[in-house]
This record gives C-alpha cells, structure tokens and sequence, in this order.
C-alpha cells in the first residue's frame, strides 16, 4: 500500500491512501512526498516538518529530491523502498523518471526486479472524478539493458543514469545483475525516440491473476489515448481515465543502443556515472567518455567511438580514489575540466586529461581521445593538432618509431630481463603479450614459454636462461599488433670486464654458475665414459707383471720398487702407480697391471680416458691399488679425477721391504 503525502498550493497537508504502487499524486503545482508502507515523516522541499512525527521504531529514511520546472516532488522512501528511484529529466512537455522495482509481470514466475522509465505530463493534475489528484498521463515501460544472443544475459537492477547537458536525445545508464546471484555491471546507452517508440506502443494487461500478461488490443485502446498530454486533465473522460489507471505498463521494452552494452564486467558493482564528450574536428571523430564508479572506490574510464558505423568501446584506465568505499557522488566541472569525487569519508578531484602524468609511452598516450603523443619530446600531452593519437587503434605502427629501442651486451650463460613495465598497467592485466625474436639462423619467430629457456613475468616481460650465441638479436614485444617495446641483445661469449656496480657481479655470479653447470656435466660424461672403459675387456699396451703368492717369478714388491727406482731414474719427484692384482683362493692365474706415471702425482681424466683399460675381476677375485711417492708405496683406496691422491700407508702394500700381502 502507498501512502501519499501531498502539500497544496496553501501548505496544508493532506494524506491519501492508493492501492497502485504506480500511481503517484500530484499536487495542483504543489509539492508532493511518496511513502512506502507506514508514513514516518512529511517534508516539504526545504525540509522542514510539516506535523507527522516518525516513529521511535522508524528505519533509516532515503530521500532524494527531484526537481523539474513546474513540478517539484520529494520522495521520502523507508530503507528497502520499492520503487528505487536514481534520477529524473524535464525534456519537452514530460518528465521522465528512471526506477527499479518489483516487476508485476513476473509475479506468477517468482518474484524479479526490473529497471523502468516512467513518463508524466507537466501539465498534469488529476482527473475530476477519477483519478482525482492522482496522475492522469502516467505510463511506465521496462529498460533493457542486456547482453545480445539466443538467450540474453539481463542486467536489471538500474543503478543510476545520466545525461549530457548539451544532449537531451541520450540517456547513459548503470545496470547491475541482482546481488544475490553472479555479480555483474554494465553500462547501456538509450536513445529518447526509442523511448518514445516505447510509450507509443501497445499496452499491457493481465486478464486475471491466472493470466499471463499480453499486449491490449487496438481496439480496445479508448480516445483520446491514454497518456496524451492535454491542457486540462481534469476534462479527460472517465474510459480514458480508468483504463490509464489498470494499464499503466507498456508492452513493449525499451532497449539499448548497437545491440550490446557499452561496457560490462564481471564481480564489480557500478555504482555512479557521468559522461564526457570529445570531438577532434581535424580527425572528424567523435567519442564518448564514461566515468564509472564501484562499490570499491575505483572508476573505470571507457572511450566508445563509431569505426564503419559500428559502435565500438575500450577500457583505458581506472582510477584508485578509496579502497572499498563506494563511489557516490560524481559531477563533470567542463570549466575547471575536472571530475568530482565523494564518498563517504572523502572527496578528490582527478583532471580529465591526465596525459603526462598518467601515461609515460605512446602505446597508451594514443588511445585516450583526452592526450596525444608528442614524438620530439617523446612525451605525452592534452591533444592538440600535430601530436599522434589513435583512439580506434587503426595504425598499428603509428608508435614504432617512438618506441625506444634498448641494446644491452650480455656475456655468455647469463640470464636476461627484458621488460616494457616496471609495473604493468591493471587495464593490460588480463589482455595478451606476444614476444618475437628475430634471430639470424632462424628469422622472425614467435617465442613460446618453458622453465628451461623462456620465463614470462607476472609484468608480461620476458627472461631469457642461460644465453648463447643463438639468442642473440632482435626481441619486439607487441600487443594487439601495436609495438610496446624493443631490445637488441648481443651476446660476447669471450670478454670478461672487471666488475664495477651491483649488476656486474650479478652477471659474475651467473656466469659462475654457468661455468659450474658444465663442470658437472664434464663430471657425468667422463663418469660414463669411465664406467665403459673398465667394462671393455681390450689388450693392455703397457708391460705387465704376473704376481703370484705360490712361488713367484718377481716378488710384486719388489716390481713397485723397480718402478719407484725407473721414476727417479727420470728425475721425477713423484710418481703414482696402479696395480690391480687378483689373487684366487687356490691357484693365482695371470694378472696384468699397469704402471701410469704423472709428474704431479695427479690422475686426471684424461689420463685415465686415454690410458688402456683393465680386464674385468671375476667375483673370487679381489684387487688393491698402491701408488709410490718418494720411493715408498703407499695404498689409495679410490681415484679423484680433480684432486691429488691421498696416500696413506695401510695393509696390503708393503714399505718396501716386506711382501704385498701379508
């Protein structure tokens, strides 16, 4: 039920009650406040209390105010209020009005909230008998703000709406999905005689409360029709008057420009909006600016502009005033050429053409209609006539002369950052960057990203592992087939320069590891290579000496010692010396050894490598190895390729003068 308020031309006060949510009074110029459920207060537009007291129990009250020529209402609503008014505009001989509220039409599915716009003559006051004091003209029709395809995606909960002051044929709005499901906003554009298509169409009607709803027939539409405006709305006849009151919907809903909302996004909610219009006569285009605030203190600027006659719009920045507090206030100053900002707690101020300060390369510089880029001074500043600027991105080049290319000299095995951003725009968060390298071998390539080689950062740049002479070149980074940026690499696999800064022992470490990497590699070749030597049962070139316990020819002894003696014989300090003796628990068959001698007592892969190998030890076979230094044998359990021997003395090899196995 509605409870109306009304204050007269004389300031009494009178209280009507009206089954219709629909109908609203007017008050023969007057001024008029609307409740919802129990009035708690009545106040006129300057707000002061006209005798009805609140209740002590009374909800947080919204009032919002609309004012138009001729007409000034006051709409008091008890917090939730059905309908939600977010704005009002005088255009021609009505006034139109932009709401939510329950759809009526629905009711027989569940219960769904959709946008509307209503219309009311000026000149409306009433009818005479019916309608008396009521609105005698006032229609209202759905607004459809969705997204296009064989089932379409509403948006229907109306947010707010605005229009330019130097444009009444438009109406930009905030729609969002209802709270409950998927979040979702989106921005719609309406075009006035597509409302007034609406308002001119059939009208709607339900039967009964079993029915569902359809359009009224022609015929069954009375004369004058209902919703004209006319000098005296007291004179319109009773037909007119009662079927106005049970049809005040329309049949047919209004909808939105091109087909698809300006801009929508999922998991925000838009709160507030304005609009900005920019011609650029020199380049004969147009665009248009929207300013969208969120429930989480962040506007989205969007540029929408016409390419081939098709509406077309972009993202191209978004501006952080208050974390998590809802924009609700927002106003164009075109003589300060400023945008106002409240919330809750604070107000700022952004300048509409933030170039310099917001935009550090032509990429971005290009694409606000506000700026233009400068190539003398490689800066970006407001537009003016001579600078670069492509909104609708159709030179893809018209930056790649601006863009700096950087050469950077690396050396072999290091690691390299190549990067457009120190930190990468949140409007170019979720778009793709593609990397090219142009090489000699190869030519122009796309790269495509692995852990070994090819690393993207979460800045979308690019870390190229472990160069070599085959990454040398050209690296162009690019989005949307626009030139973001360039670097030339040249790879110097010989020169290495004394460290003076931070970066250069980085690169010094780095290519410590590198080198550390190929040691080990060496490591697991030679390993390898080592391991098959053993196992190859091939011919011993060096002289060998049968060793037996059971009477032998040479005591083995005394064969290491011959040895030491021929080392010394030569002038060598020291000497090492391998015997591998095998011995069977019965009987000793034939053995070879063989006798390597290194000048630095070290045993290094390549004298193993080239060195012939030993046949292989049966399992009833065990065998020991000794080395000399200075005319004594000593034992080494086990070679090291890398470092000398550790020679101790131990049992099985003798001193010299006792037998090798004791």
């Amino acid at each position: 039920m509605l409870l109306v308020c009304h204050m007269g031309t004389g300031g009494s006060i009178m209280l009507g009650n009206e089954q219709n949510n629909n109908d609203y009074n007017d008050g023969d110029g007057g001024n008029v406040a609307i409740f919802h459920a129990k009035p708690r207060v009545c106040a006129n537009a300057t707000g002061k209390d006209e005798g009805i007291k609140p209740a002590r129990s009374a909800r947080k009250l919204l009032t919002k105010k609309l004012a138009h020529s001729g007409l000034q209402l006051v709409l008091l609503l008890v917090y939730p209020a059905e309908p939600n008014f977010v704005g009002s505009f005088d255009i021609g001989e009505h006034v139109y009005f932009f709401f939510r509220e329950t759809a009526v039409e629905y009711i027989n599915c569940g219960k769904a909230v959709y946008s509307r716009v209503a219309r009311v003559c000026k000149k409306d006051t009433g009818g005479k008998n019916i309608l008396n004091q009521n609105w005698a003209t006032y229609l209202k029709a759905r607004i459809n703000c969705s997204i296009s395809g064989e089932f379409p995606f509403y948006f229907n909960e109306i947010q707010d709406v605005y229009q330019l002051p130097t444009d009444k044929t438009k109406f930009y709005a905030t729609f969002t999905t209802s709270t409950n499901g998927l979040v979702g906003s989106a921005v719609c554009s309406f075009d006035i005689n597509e409302i007034h298509s609406a308002f001119a169409g059939k009208f709607k009607e339900q039967a009964s409360s079993n029915s569902a709803w359809l359009p009224v027939l022609n015929s069954k539409i009375p004369e004058p029709r209902p919703g004209t405006c006319v000098d005296d709305t007291s004179t319109l006849p009773d037909l007119v008057l009662n079927f106005i009151r049970s049809h005040p919907l329309m049949d047919k809903a209004v909808n939105h420009e091109h087909n698809n909302p300006v801009y929508y996004k999922r998991d925000l909610v838009f709160t507030k909006l304005v609009v900005d219009k920019i011609k650029i006569e020199i380049l004969s285009q147009e665009y248009t600016v929207f300013y969208i605030g969120t429930n989480a203190g962040r506007i989205y600027k969007i540029v929408q502009y016409l390419r081939n006659g098709e509406s077309k719009s972009k993202l191209l920045d978004i501006f952080e005033i208050a974390q998590n507090e809802a924009i609700q206030v927002m106003e164009l100053s075109q003589k300060r050429k400023s945008l106002y900002v409240a919330t809750d707690y604070r107000i700022k101020q952004i300048d509409l053409a933030m170039c310099n300060r917001r935009y550090d390369n032509c990429f971005r510089c290009v694409k606000d209609p506000y700026c233009g880029w400068d190539k003398d001074t490689s800066t970006c500043k407001p537009y003016e006539p001579g600078l670069l600027q492509d909104v609708g991105n159709e030179t893809y080049d018209i930056c790649d002369t601006s863009v700096l290319k950087k050469k950077i000299i690396v050396t072999y095995g290091q690691s390299v950052h190549l990067g457009c951003f120190v930190k990468i725009p949140e409007i170019l968060k979720d778009q793709t960057v593609t990397w090219y390298h142009h090489s000699k071998e190869k030519g122009r390539y796309e790269i495509k990203y692995n852990p070994t080689k090819y690393i993207e950062t979460t800045e979308r740049g690019l870390v190229v592992i472990s160069v070599n002479e085959a990454d040398g070149g050209r690296y162009d980074c690019h989005l949307g087939g626009s030139l973001l940026c360039s670097y030339n690499i040249t790879v110097d696999a010989h020169r290495c320069t004394p460290p003076n800064k931070t970066n250069d022992y980085q690169k010094i470490y780095s290519d410590w590891c590198h080198e550390f990497e190929k040691y080990k590699s060496a490591m697991k070749t030679w390993e390898k290579k080592q391991a098959a030597v053993v196992e190859r049962k091939s011919s011993v070139s060096v002289s060998t000496v049968a060793i037996a316990r059971a009477k032998p020819t040479r005591p083995p002894v005394q064969a290491f010692a011959a040895a030491a003696a021929a080392a010394a014989a030569a002038g060598l300090s020291e000497a090492h010396h391998t015997a591998v003796i095998p011995f069977d628990i019965g009987t000793f068959s034939r053995a070879q050894s063989k006798i390597d001698t290194d000048p630095h007592g070290v045993v290094t892969p390549q004298n193993l490598e080239t060195g012939p190998g030993f046949p292989a030890v049966k399992s009833n076979h065990r065998a020991i190895t000794c080395g000399v230094r200075g005319g004594q044998i000593f034992p080494t359990r086990k070679f090291d390729p890398i470092r000398q021997l550790q020679m101790e003395p131990s049992r099985g090899c003798s001193n010299g003068s006792e037998t090798l196995f004791g």
